[in-house]
């Protein structure tokens, strides 16, 4: 993997992801990567869109707008949480990728 590349989960754009590839380099310069199709079996209940990215959620259902994410229950089913997004997102491991 060069150097250059990084990978950002977010949905659907991340500010951060953007302010990153602006500094890195010009209009065009850094361009996102379409996400690796071995993510999706490692993510709970994928969904790819047409720009490559991939969302994820552990809720089969809309979540409602004013949750207040608690973390021992889910307010919408009242079942337990299965854990964090962002532990599972960590956890990904893809060949010829690596985190920083």
């Amino acid at each position: 993997m060069a150097e250059s590349q990084w990978i950002v989960p977010a949905v659907p754009v991340h500010v951060a992801c953007l302010w990153i590839m602006k500094r890195l380099g010009g209009e065009g310069d850094v361009q996102p990567l379409e996400v690796p199709a071995a993510v999706d079996e490692q993510v709970p209940n994928p969904y790819r869109v047409a720009t490559g990215a991939v969302y994820a959620s552990f809720a089969t259902f809309r979540c409602p707008d004013a949750c207040s994410e608690p973390e021992d229950l889910c307010t919408h089913t009242g079942q337990p949480r299965p854990g964090n997004l962002y532990d599972r997102l960590a956890a990904i491991k893809v060949r010829g990728f690596r985190w920083r």
